[in-house]
């Protein structure tokens, strides 16, 4: 493919859940791609569509700006469990402190 620029997508391990029939790995050429894009978002900004265009991006903005209800509960935990060590550890340190 020299000469042209891709697009890849990878499928990661991280992913929260795996998606059905998705290759590990996809390359796809920008140029095949562009003229479909070119046209999606010709279409989203007509005059009879950019107000609901706008509205769906001032959303999905402030949508990303929310964290994940999981995230929060796991950094609740985390700095709880923090808490709990710091006590113990203060503990541990104040039985083994010479006399």
């Amino acid at each position: 493919m020299r000469g042209y620029s891709l697009y890849r997508c990878r499928m990661s391990s991280d992913y929260a859940s795996p998606l059905k029939d998705h290759p590990p790995c996809l390359s796809v050429r920008e140029d095949r791609l562009l003229a479909h894009i070119d046209q999606w978002l010709s279409k989203l900004f007509t005059p009879e569509n950019i107000e609901a265009t706008a509205t769906s991006i001032v959303t999905a903005d402030s949508e990303d700006r929310r964290e994940d209800p999981e995230v929060a509960r796991a950094r609740i935990a985390v700095i709880e469990s923090e808490r709990k060590l710091a006590k113990h550890l203060d503990g541990l340190e104040a039985a083994f402190r010479p006399k």
